[in-house]
């Protein structure tokens, strides 16, 4: 019985560490992402505050 405890407690351990590898590469993407949509709209900004004609 303590092999079958020490068994799943294994296996829960090394689902967590799964879990916490699979998130933390899923929030990189999204800040890279996030980085990369930043930008662009801060670009498309500063070209169509270019383009207003200035008075």
């Amino acid at each position: 019985m303590e092999r079958g405890a020490n068994f799943l407690n294994l296996q829960g351990t090394q689902g967590g560490r799964f879990d916490h590898q699979t998130s933390a590469t899923e929030a990189g993407r999204l800040h890279k992402v996030s980085s990369v949509v930043t930008g662009f709209f801060r670009d498309m900004d500063r070209s169509l505050e270019e383009m207003k004609p200035k008075y």
